[in-house]
């Protein structure tokens, strides 16, 4: 399923999403980190690289249940006050180690008061530099960047704030490695990528995208050894 065709079925499936049931469960499995909090793609403003590999718009994320949780999830965070979402968000993730938001789709201004509402390790990855801005800094901050969206380091306002460099098939390694001091971590589409990374910059390969340790619960390896996303940034 292409990215478009993903947000023509969020357009078709909105009105499936308008009640919210009682027992609803915010939370979804991801296979990578336990749970996730996923959101729609609409709340994204994705580059032709991050369209092209969304990984929303493939597999069981894309089938129609999955699709409409996504919805009910932004609809739950618009209706509700900061406060009482975080107290729900923080039940629904009582016995994991850290709440990771964005499995799929991006920040919403609601969802920025909700994160800072909550006292708990928390990762949020996002493509949107004026939001990320506004979480707090007790948060693991990650800027989703590609060879094509370099610029929106410089819309960071603090330093702690880290980078992820999106590479695939069509990436240009002569791009990374001039802005190879911009970036933090380099994830990697397809594990056979590796050979285009230089041997010198593997050290800040995301170790699961890249094949080198086992996909299930990756991002608790990271979280125990303060490694990868979790390691403190150097400013």
């Amino acid at each position: 399923m292409s990215y478009s065709n993903r947000i023509k079925k969020e357009q078709s499936y909105q009105n499936c999403a308008a009640n919210v049931p009682q027992n609803f469960k915010i939370a979804s499995t991801n296979s990578k980190t336990g749970l996730s909090i996923n959101m729609p793609l609409k709340t994204c403003k994705p580059s032709v690289v991050c369209e092209r590999n969304c990984y929303a718009c493939r597999g069981p994320i894309m089938f129609k249940n999955s699709i409409i949780k996504s919805l009910r999830v932004a609809a739950f965070f618009d209706n509700t006050n900061a406060t009482d979402a975080a107290m729900r968000v923080s039940k629904e993730f009582v016995n994991e180690k850290f709440i990771r938001w964005n499995g799929s789709g991006d920040l919403t201004e609601k969802t920025v008061e909700v994160i800072n509402s909550i006292d708990k390790p928390q990762h949020v990855f996002s493509r949107i530099p004026e939001l990320l801005n506004k979480v707090n800094n007790n948060v693991v901050r990650i800027l989703s960047i590609d060879e094509e969206t370099l610029d929106k380091i410089n819309k960071l306002n603090d330093s702690s704030i880290k980078t992820a460099y999106l590479f695939d098939e069509k990436s240009n390694e002569e791009i990374l490695v001039q802005n190879i001091d911009k970036i933090d971590l380099i994830f990697l589409t397809r594990p056979d990528l590796i050979t285009k990374i230089p041997q010198e910059f593997r050290n800040k390969l995301c170790k699961c995208d890249a094949g080198l340790r086992p996909h299930a619960l990756s991002c608790m390896v990271c979280f125990d050894e303060k490694s990868g996303c979790w390691a403190k940034k150097e400013v």
